[in-house]
């Protein structure tokens, strides 16, 4: 598989372990049928992407969730302007070519950690 990150990009460039075949965690959880009131195991399958590098790239969804903002205020955070822009805030970066802005951005995990590590705690 070629880099995920182009080195024109002046960002790393890594590429993903098992490039052809994602690793697959199996995961097995009981449930019980309704009728019968007996137990069964399910067995679920998941395939997980793992890097060599241990670079992670979250989507805007996850950067949300993360640092528990909304949509929308995370928009406010990086428009400059905004009453609420933070110029510490991460920038997010799209991958590959994007002539006409539409791709969507990702956020360095390590970039997001830091962030919220960086800020003001309030309480104990």
């Amino acid at each position: 598989m070629s880099p995920l990150i182009h080195e024109e990009d002046n960002l790393p460039n890594f590429e993903f372990a098992n490039a052809g075949e994602p690793e697959v965690l199996t995961m097995a959880r009981k449930e019980t049928n309704p009728e019968t009131g007996k137990q069964s195991e399910i067995e679920e399958k998941k395939a997980r992407s793992i890097n060599s590098s241990g670079v992670q790239l979250l989507r805007r969804g996850d950067v949300g969730t993360k640092c528990g903002l909304s949509r929308t205020t995370l928009y406010w955070m990086m428009k400059e302007g905004s009453e609420k822009y933070d110029p510490t805030f991460p920038k997010g970066f799209v991958i590959g070519d994007d002539p006409h802005n539409k791709k969507p951005k990702r956020w360095f995990e390590s970039d997001v950690d830091h962030w919220i590590l960086s800020q003001p705690r309030q309480g104990n």
